[in-house]
């Protein structure tokens, strides 16, 4: 009871949950402690949790999962600890597999471990609450009742000692030039086999690669390797550009020497034919429909304006100096009107 608020009022219980207010109603959203921050993103465990669970509904329960993170090398890692309803029926590479591509689809960042634990095993209050903090640490103790296990720990500490044991007697022939497609699907195979713990065999080389829960820095580092392999400097964003192994093996190749442009793509029509609109809706600053949205461009109009009274109040912020701390010096942004009736469930992010 020693919490005060910027305005001197207090004291209040620190309880460390996380809400808003909206209409005069207080949201509780989650909690404090289970916030996690990995690469600079805020991410809410509730928000994967629901993407594990929605993305095998006949082997997860809704709400029998839990997620947090855990420090790896001082950076936070994605840990994932999922019920499942039917352990004796499963293929657990298979589901694993399914939740790690699930996790980087939808929210872009890559799974550290998974572990499957057989139902009713979860950590709970006595209210059914998932207890996420005491699921964390049965994790780390090995106190969970696991049906498998997947961290990418393990093909980590293969790579590592596979690069501090060189053999001698078998040395690196030179990457001539012009590497055939197939051999840099080979290697592109074999890499990404070893870097994220995944059977060479399930490598499908027609999936884009998020599919293997590469996330953008893991990567760069596989295009930073493809470029000491090939011995030649690749633009950092090939795995974007060409978002397949044979896409971009092909382009290396010389097989395929420019990404297919999207009139190439496109069935052509033959004439003018007549074109329809059947929906459209935007709301951007000073332009709340699409109606002001096309005056607010045929008269060149400008949106940005001061900081609005009800966003935030500007002069606790606002310093003519940008290196004072904790101050921006600007006064100005374009803002959307009525941003508080949005409505973050629909979209499926959190509030």
């Amino acid at each position: 009871f020693e919490a005060y608020l910027a305005n001197g009022r207090g004291p209040f219980l620190r309880t460390g949950d996380l809400g808003f207010l909206d209409q005069g109603e207080l949201y509780v959203t989650g909690r404090l402690k289970d916030l996690m921050i990995i690469r600079g993103r805020n991410l809410y465990p509730h928000d994967i949790e629901q993407t594990v669970t929605e993305s095998d509904p006949k082997t997860f329960r809704p709400d029998s999962g839990a997620v947090f993170s855990i420090d790896v090398a001082d950076e936070e890692r994605l840990v994932v600890v999922q019920e499942v309803t039917r352990p004796q029926r499963i293929d657990p590479d298979a589901v694993i597999e399914t939740i790690r591509r699930a996790v980087a689809e939808r929210h872009g960042v890559q799974v550290h471990a998974v572990a499957l634990i057989r139902p009713g095993t979860l950590l709970r209050t006595s209210s059914g609450k998932i207890r996420r903090q005491p699921t964390k640490a049965a994790y780390l103790a090995g106190e969970l009742d696991l049906v498998a296990h997947w961290s990418l720990e393990v093909s980590k500490a293969e790579e590592k000692a596979h690069q501090a044991t060189p053999s001698p007697d078998t040395p690196s022939p030179p990457t001539p030039p012009g590497e055939g497609a197939a051999r840099i699907e080979g290697w592109l195979v074999r890499e990404i086999s070893r870097r994220m713990n995944v059977p060479p065999e399930r490598i499908d080389i027609e999936e884009p690669f998020i599919r293997f829960g590469l996330d953008s820095a893991e990567a760069m580092a596989l295009i930073a390797d493809l470029e000491a392999w090939i011995g030649k400097p690749l633009s950092p964003t090939l795995v974007w550009d060409y978002p397949t192994i044979r896409a971009l093996s092909r382009h290396l190749a010389g097989e395929e020497a420019t990404r297919p442009s999207l009139r190439t793509t496109v069935a052509a029509g033959e004439g003018n034919e007549p074109l329809a609109i059947v929906g459209i809706g935007c709301r951007f600053p000073g332009a709340p429909d699409v109606g002001a949205f096309w005056r607010l461009l045929t008269k060149g109009g400008d949106a940005i304006c001061e900081v609005p009274p009800d966003r935030f109040d500007v002069e606790r912020f606002y310093h003519e100096d940008p290196s004072v701390p904790g101050k921006m010096n600007t006064r100005w942004g374009g803002f959307v009107e009525g941003i508080d009736r949005f409505d973050p469930h629909f979209f499926g992010i959190s509030p």
